[in-house]
């Protein structure tokens, strides 16, 4: 077992009385439950905590007042706005020094302000689904400026993805920044966003094999989507459609392009949880008559997160053995040293945008 030391010093406009907690992805962490282990104070501001790990075990943790809204923002060298999980992989026993220099709820709204112009729907209502839900659409830059229509891209757990103030792990996914930046650059051709929130019901919804995930679907094709297409100038047809998600968002985007080609052409499946399905996705894939679909595929994951690697690289053999091509309508990436995190989507998003929307 390796000993690791987090050292703690709490000081400049963070000062304040503690207690101070650290939580992270491990038990002796609290298993991210962000008031259930102290750290302990050794010395006036340092604060202390101890623990011991197997070699080559992922370590994650943050250090809050008890909550993730008043999680701690670091001093060099782990300095960052929203602030990241310190990460790394155990290799050898270690003392980690930190200094929390602010803490996220005193940090002002304008060091991660929403880019353009985002439309907020709430209470959006479906026969099919037991929750209402937010919808928020974000237009390109020319939106106004123009009477052109404009391709779509739907995305899963659509309060992560343009502002940390509604994100619930504080990181959203900046697609708002990221899009903007690639349209200037000329790079990508300008799209409609549609994020639609999640709700009590994911694990579910996210899951086309159950009843509340074919429910999704309908919800998606037979209302959403129609919906978006009288309220916003969009391009209607599969070929302008695309869907997106994360983890089970991931999942679901997969099953609603692979089962429904004449609406969505362009799927993308970020760190895909395609192993909740047990084997149920795999089978209905091998035995699908006509397994080259008219869609492009964007599959990834991140090097700390295996267990999503190995599944995004089960469902490219798959897709290689049924004709698909790397770089025509397949295209797949490891995020290096990268998580199963809001942050780390962002820092992979640009690629799948790029691959369905070039110019």
């Amino acid at each position: 077992m390796l000993e690791i030391q987090v050292n703690v010093r709490i000081e400049g406009e963070a000062s304040a009385d503690g207690p101070f907690f650290i939580s992270g992805n491990l038990p002796q962490l609290g298993n991210w439950n962000a008031r259930k282990v102290r750290l302990q104070q050794a010395d006036g501001d340092l604060y202390t905590f101890n623990f011991a790990v197997e070699a080559g075990t992922l370590v994650e943790f943050k250090i809050t007042r008890g909550s993730w809204l008043r999680q701690g923002v670091y001093g060099e060298p782990f300095e960052g706005f929203p602030p990241s999980n310190i990460a790394f992989i155990a290799e050898e026993s270690e003392t980690i020094d930190l200094s929390v220099i602010n803490w996220y709820n005193q940090v002002p709204d304008r060091f991660d302000p929403v880019i353009g112009n985002l439309v907020i729907h709430r209470g959006f209502r479906s026969r099919w689904l037991r929750f209402s839900r937010r919808l928020f659409v974000w237009l390109p830059p020319s939106y106004g400026d123009t009477t052109k229509r404009f391709p779509v891209l739907y995305m899963h757990d659509g309060q992560n993805l343009f502002d940390s103030k509604t994100s619930f792990s504080i990181h959203d996914w900046k697609v708002d920044e990221v899009a903007t930046r690639l349209i200037k650059q000329k790079k990508i051709n300008e799209f409609i966003v549609v994020g639609i929130g999640n709700s009590k019901d994911r694990d579910e919804e996210y899951d086309w094999f159950r009843p509340l995930g074919k429910a999704y679907a309908k919800f998606m094709i037979s209302e959403l989507k129609p919906f978006i297409d009288r309220r916003y100038r969009t391009l209607p047809d599969a070929a302008n459609t695309a869907i997106m998600g994360s983890s089970s968002g991931g999942m679901i985007s997969f099953q609603l392009a692979w089962n429904y080609p004449h609406v969505f052409s362009m799927a993308g499946c970020l760190s895909p949880a395609f192993f909740v399905s047990k084997s149920k996705l795999y089978k209905v894939i091998k035995s699908d008559p006509k397994p080259l679909k008219p869609v492009k595929f964007y599959l990834d994951a991140g090097e700390y997160e295996p267990e999503f690697a190995e599944a995004a690289d089960k469902m490219k053999a798959h897709l290689l053995k049924f004709g698909y091509r790397e770089g025509r309508d397949l295209q797949t990436q490891l995020g290096k040293k990268q998580n199963h995190s809001e942050e780390a989507w962002a820092r992979r998003i640009h690629i799948p945008l790029k691959f369905f929307f070039a110019r």
